[in-house]
């Protein structure tokens, strides 16, 4: 008989007493009913849309999600001249979160947050499952030096049952990371994956374009929109990574 962890069965209980509706309620998840937003949401779940399309899309809704997440940082007041009179209520970021993207799905992701937030410092996680033990396991981080209270963003497309940003988010911690300054970014999110995430790590924070409620018995969000790194890049997994060790050789 197998054994589950407390956290796993908070998780379990988590599922079946949250809805879609309590989420989107919550703060723990941050979603807004936005026409564009779903207008570009409804294109990337479409099977029928190509690679260029997808990636355009993309692109389109990683705008979105940058002015959605850049609502959590610290900012400070800021006075400046206009051509007309002085204006008192201005202000700015007082600095730029760290990008943490997880391989590979989430590269999709970074351009569009480096163009807003430039010189922001950048990060890498690999995670992939373990194929004995069906567990998430990094293969590959490279991760910047990171202060206390710097906020990080991390960018990861589609959150399903939340193993992968769940070990992430173990390390991160572990490195001394406040938790409460962890913003998580996504395409869509599954109930199950935030249920999780919200056991394990209840002050981060989770902004998404769109929030499903079930998983197939494959993992895959339902109604979802596939696989995301296959649709973006236009290859399987296994093809990229050889093509990225090829380019790196």
């Amino acid at each position: 008989m197998k054994k589950f962890s407390m956290s796993l069965l908070c998780s379990s209980i988590l599922v079946l007493s949250l809805s879609a509706k309590d989420i989107q309620k919550s703060n723990f998840v941050y979603i807004d009913d936005n026409l564009l937003k779903n207008s570009l949401l409804t294109i990337l779940r479409d099977k029928l849309t190509t690679c260029d399309k997808f990636q355009e899309t993309t692109k389109q809704l990683a705008n979105y999600l940058v002015f959605k997440s850049s609502e959590f940082l610290n900012v400070e007041k800021k006075e400046v001249q206009t051509p007309v009179a002085k204006f008192n209520d201005g202000i700015k970021i007082k600095k730029n979160p760290i990008l943490i993207s997880i391989w590979r799905a989430g590269l999709s992701l970074l351009p569009t947050f480096q163009e807003y937030f430039k010189g922001s410092s950048v990060g890498f996680f690999g995670i992939k499952r373990n194929e004995k033990t069906a567990e998430p396991m990094i293969y590959y981080k490279n991760l910047p030096k990171i202060e206390k209270d710097d906020q990080v963003f991390i960018l990861e497309t589609m959150l399903a049952t939340g193993g992968s940003l769940s070990l992430a988010l173990s390390y991160l911690k572990e490195t001394g990371i406040d938790e409460k300054n962890i913003i998580i970014v996504c395409v869509i999110a599954a109930t199950e994956g935030v249920a999780r995430l919200k056991s394990e790590y209840p002050q981060i924070k989770i902004v998404a374009a769109g929030l499903d409620e079930e998983l197939n018995d494959k993992k895959y969000i339902v109604p979802g929109l596939g696989d995301y790194g296959d649709r973006y890049f236009g290859n399987d997994e296994e093809q990229w990574f050889e093509k990225l060790q090829t380019h790196h050789a």
